[in-house]
């Protein structure tokens, strides 16, 4: 399984540990119950790689950073108050061993959105912490991390 999965995992698992969520489940392809929020999913959003050295004359290690977004899916009420109040325990638990059980090199907060409709202004209910994750891998075996 690819590094970069096992890191997903691993927040996912973290997340679950958080009782404040209703559900934890994983991606979503439909709208979650209103009985089931809050909520939180994992997606990687988009990675960089730099070559970081060789390791053979046929094999590179990359160094790789992948943005992972933590949305944060709110019950109605106060959805600002809900949302920052929730990110104190996500970022608590993600950024607590920055090296993800020495599946990565580093761990740090990328930022955090409230999501707002930019036509009505009015908020969306959901809004997400950006965690940035470096961790290198070789070209020859990515579901290692060097």
């Amino acid at each position: 399984m690819h590094v970069r999965e096992q890191i997903a995992q691993r927040f996912d698992a973290l997340l679950a540990d958080i009782p404040d969520f209703a559900d934890t489940s994983g991606p979503r392809t439909r709208d979650i119950p209103e009985e089931r929020l809050p909520a939180a999913t994992v997606f990687s959003a988009r990675e960089t790689a730099s070559v970081d050295h060789q390791t053979s004359v046929t094999d590179i290690a990359y160094r790789r950073q992948v943005e992972f977004l933590i949305v944060i899916h709110l019950a109605a009420g106060a959805l600002r108050t809900a949302f920052n109040a929730l990110c104190v325990p996500v970022e608590a638990a993600l950024l607590a061993d920055p090296r993800q059980g020495g599946l990565a090199r580093d761990t740090t907060l990328a930022g955090s959105e409230f999501a707002i409709d930019p036509q009505t202004a009015r908020p969306l209910g959901f809004g997400f912490v950006r965690i940035l994750v470096t961790y290198v891998a070789s070209s020859a075996n990515p579901e290692t991390p060097l």
